[in-house]
């Protein structure tokens, strides 16, 4: 099973938000198994309805013409049962609970005490380095609305974001300590070099 978390989102009946990830996947797979998932709404390939914004090219006449899909801010995205939704509302609720859950676990570990989260937290989204300047301006007014304040949202190209992870992750390694051997962790040291692959998903 992936560790990473599935980009579902399931409303009620009354269209109001339930869950998010693997919580989701499993109310749903609940609900289907007593046949009562018909009057829920059940989101899936949101990410991917934003790469629908990308250049492509079409054949037409022997000639390749350009042409965009632009990515409206009344776009639609549809449920299992083939209804429509707003795909700026349904994004606005997983960005919503997302920084909820952050905000709650960082209270939990009582981190919030000296901490005004609209003032200091700024919040960085990662997108996929081939996404256009529609579906970025997209997520950020998909954060704007679920209540970050433009100056809290920066952007980030996820493999830029994996790199600059992967450069500061802890590396373990033997030294020699006489005649026994210690387990002591690093970063990577000063002109080491690495490569990261981003193998992209569907979610």
């Amino acid at each position: 099973m992936s560790h990473k978390t599935p980009s579902v989102i399931l409303l009620d009946t009354d269209k109001k938000f339930h869950s998010f990830g693997y919580d989701a996947e499993d109310k749903y797979a609940q609900l289907t198994r007593t046949k009562k998932h018909k009057d829920w709404y059940y989101f899936t390939g949101i990410k991917m309805k934003l790469m629908t914004a990308m250049d492509t090219f079409k054949e037409e006449d022997n000639n390749k013409a350009l042409f965009k899909e632009r990515l409206r801010r009344d776009a639609v995205i549809k449920d299992m049962e083939d209804r429509e939704y707003p795909l700026l509302d349904l994004m606005a609720m997983a960005y919503k609970y997302l920084i909820e859950h952050f905000l709650h676990q960082l209270e939990s570990r009582t981190l919030l005490k000296d901490i005004t989260p609209k003032t200091d937290i700024q919040w960085v989204i990662t997108v996929p380095a081939i996404w256009t300047d529609a579906s970025k301006q997209f997520t950020r007014e998909a954060a704007i609305k679920a209540g970050l304040s433009e100056h809290q949202i920066k952007l980030a190209y996820e493999p830029e974001a994996a790199a600059l992870y992967c450069r500061l992750l802890p590396v373990d390694k033997f030294v020699s300590g006489g005649q026994e051997k210690s387990l002591v962790f690093s970063t990577f040291e000063r002109g080491k070099k690495f490569m990261v692959l981003d193998l992209g998903g569907i979610n």
